[in-house]
């Protein structure tokens, strides 16, 4: 036997241990969450699909992941076991039974010759058969390592341990598709409401149309795929219908005519009603494709950045969404930091309504407070932004960089401010809600499950 065999699995483990070490997965407290574990699993999946496995060209080690008792996809090489030994006999009565088999599926009354038949041929031919088997082996072992090393043997070791937990199972007594599913089970399970949310977001999503439609696809069924971990299916009438509506939003740009011309031969096969599968998406893809290669790309408006989500608290939550019910998005502020944030137009009617409801002594306080503000002018204000357009009105609860006047901030700026600026204006729709978009409703803390 060649030492290729003895040396293959130790190289193959010490691979994927390594590779595998290398991937990030975010645990707090000594606990992960159901995104991290999921987003852990498909990291580990690139690696072992890059691995090198001779017996499925193409596949790598991935199949290892895979049940060998699969109802709908069987793992082969999950069914291997350390002591599977290819001989020279072993793979003469191979060739010659395989031989046979496609003379009879063939019909053909000529003799089919084996390809092995000499000793030589059969016992490079076994070399590389266990040179395979063994390095399967490794890979398996390196990935159990690896995983037990991520989230912990007291996570693993239901699998790896032998039932009275006092010894070590042998790696043929288990399969990697079981340590998956355990380190799954052990993840914080999330509520119903964040799935709910994320399905929201996925349905929902804002392209980029700086870039290709084919990359934002891409990025599409990426958050699709995440939300699959949860049993959620969006089919492809789904994912046409998101295309579509984004790709009609740009059509009705300056910037976006070719676009509009792909949108009419698409609206000329399909109709509103169609119901589309992956057949239709090709197709509408196929049209894009060639609207994105003579449009110009960075004629789009940069996409809004959010490098910090989830931080609005409760009170902003409630004050936003009142917000929304009560006044336009012209008499909305709505930055990251919606309190103590005032426009011109916003202060004035506050002073006003106040005003109204005051009595004599709160008229006092409003007289002497007026008159604080009327020393208030633009060029003493202390945001150079403001002060740069004449605004005399303070922020003190929001930063410079976070300024409406600031052609920087990439969040929700009034449409007034657009104007007055000469930039573009987007709906708040298009926001998070620390760049001032709206806050979700929901005010309940109480569990969905």
């Amino acid at each position: 036997m060649s030492d290729a065999c003895f040396t293959a699995r130790a190289t193959t483990k010490a691979h994927v241990t390594a590779a595998i070490g290398d991937i990030h997965l975010a645990v707090a407290n000594g606990q992960y969450s159901h995104d991290a574990i999921a987003q852990f699993i498909v990291a580990v999946k690139r690696v072992l699909k890059s691995t090198y496995n001779p017996a499925e060209p193409g596949c790598g080690m991935e199949m290892l992941l895979r049940s060998s008792t699969d109802a709908a996809n069987p793992s082969k090489i999950s069914a291997i076991k350390s002591t599977d030994v290819a001989t020279i006999a072993s793979i003469i009565r191979d060739a010659s039974a395989a031989a046979k088999a496609s003379k009879t599926a063939s019909g053909s009354d000529e003799p089919d010759e084996p390809t092995i038949v000499t000793r030589a041929d059969a016992m490079d031919a076994a070399d590389r058969a266990n040179q395979m088997t063994q390095a399967v082996i490794g890979a398996k072992e390196g990935t159990a390592a690896a995983i037990t090393a991520k989230v912990g043997a007291r996570v693993t070791d239901a699998v790896l341990r032998t039932a009275d937990g006092m010894d070590y199972k042998s790696i043929d007594e288990f399969e990697l598709y079981e340590l998956v599913t355990a380190a799954m089970q052990a993840a914080d399970r999330p509520r119903v409401r964040d799935i709910r949310q994320q399905l929201l977001a996925v349905l929902s999503i804002r392209f980029n149309f700086r870039q290709r439609f084919s990359d934002n696809v891409a990025v599409l069924r990426a958050r699709i795929a995440r939300i699959a971990a949860y049993g959620i299916t969006v089919h492809e009438d789904m994912i046409a219908n998101t295309i579509l509506a984004e790709a009609d939003e740009a059509a009705r740009e300056d910037w976006g005519r070719e676009i509009e011309t792909a949108m009419g031969k698409i609206r000329l096969s399909y109709g509103y009603d169609y119901p589309h599968d992956a057949a239709s998406v090709a197709v509408i893809l196929k049209e894009l494709a060639a609207a994105d290669t003579v449009h110009d790309l960075m004629a789009a408006p940069a996409p809004a950045t959010n490098n910090n989500p989830g931080q609005a608290n409760a009170a902003g939550d409630t004050l936003s969404h009142v917000r929304r019910l009560i006044f336009d998005d012209d008499s909305t502020v709505g930055t990251a930091a919606t309190v103590g944030y005032e426009s011109d137009s916003s202060a004035e009617s506050g002073r006003k309504s106040r005003a109204g409801r005051s009595n004599n002594k709160d008229k006092a306080r409003g007289r002497s407070k007026s008159k604080a503000r009327a020393e208030q002018t633009a060029a003493s204000n202390p945001c150079k932004y403001c002060k740069r357009n004449g605004r005399r009105n303070r922020h003190p609860n929001v930063p410079p960089e976070k300024c409406f006047w600031n052609k920087k901030w990439k969040g929700f700026r009034p449409r007034y401010v657009c104007r007055a600026i000469n930039l573009p204006y987007q709906e708040r729709e298009a926001f998070e809600p620390e760049f001032g978009g709206y806050v979700s409703s929901d005010g309940d803390s109480s569990d969905d499950e």
